[in-house]
């Protein structure tokens, strides 16, 4: 866990394991999730929300390189390119997002969709992001 999001990628891992033996034993009787258990995908939601929002800001996809300490930097000459910021694709937030609401819908429909609905969901993220990173 040195590197940098080590401890949040331990903390994920171990709320999501959390979570799966807390739906094992909803599954085989020994747990009831009461009125949670309707409204929990707004959870996933929430959680990809909050990655969205919490993106760090875009970084420069090129860097001129720096100049002598002390002084100015060089202007650019006429008709360079300039550098475009650029950010990646947020995967994991929009595969959350639409995990619940994939799951939400499920719920609506009776139970019956899901495993479509995931398939869509994780297709429709992987065309997002390959269109996404083509767009740069």
């Amino acid at each position: 866990m040195d590197e940098p999001g080590g401890a949040n990628r331990f903390l994920g891992g171990l709320l999501l394991l959390g979570l799966g033996v807390l739906f094992l034993l909803s599954n085989l009787g020994y747990f009831s999730w009461g009125a949670v258990g309707r409204w929990w995908p707004l959870l996933l939601i929430a959680i990809g929300l909050i990655i969205l929002l919490r993106r760090s800001p875009a970084a420069p996809a090129a860097v001129a390189p720096p100049a002598s300490p002390g002084e100015p930097a060089p202007p650019a000459p006429p008709g360079a390119p300039v550098a475009r910021l650029r950010r990646g694709f947020p995967t994991n937030a929009v595969i959350l997002i639409g995990l619940g609401l994939a799951f939400l819908i499920d719920d609506a429909l009776g139970g019956r969709a899901l495993p479509a609905l995931i398939l869509i969901v994780i297709g429709a993220t992987l065309l997002l992001r390959d269109w996404y990173g083509r767009g740069r």
